[in-house]
């Protein structure tokens, strides 16, 4: 079996027309020293990204804006895939439907 190396390919998704290109990496230099490279998911805060309609991509672990509003049952994180707004769209990526975040053209 193959070293999985930094930049690798890990998956392509598409969501609402927009391709995203997931490749192995590491989120701090410190990770090079201990664990091998992992899946990184855009960083939406840094990098935002919005959908045709406007409205702005949002990772599930993602911390809750301040128009947060928690799903019945969420956890005590505040992450995105807790708010009523947040629409999953596959694993670790969905849409913050929330018309306040929303990007008006």
């Amino acid at each position: 079996m193959e070293r999985i190396r930094e930049g690798d390919l890990y998956r392509r998704i598409t969501i609402e027309d927009v391709l995203f290109e997931i490749r192995y990496g590491y989120m701090c230099e410190n990770e090079r020293l201990y664990w091998e490279a992992s899946p990184i998911y855009p960083d939406f805060i840094k990098n935002p990204m919005y959908t045709k309609e406007g409205y702005p991509f949002a990772t599930v672990y993602q911390d809750g804006c301040q128009f947060y509003h928690p799903k019945e049952n969420a956890s005590d994180e505040h992450w995105c895939s807790d708010c009523v707004h947040f629409e999953k769209k596959e694993d670790y990526i969905g849409i913050c439907r929330c018309e306040k975040n929303r990007r008006k053209s």
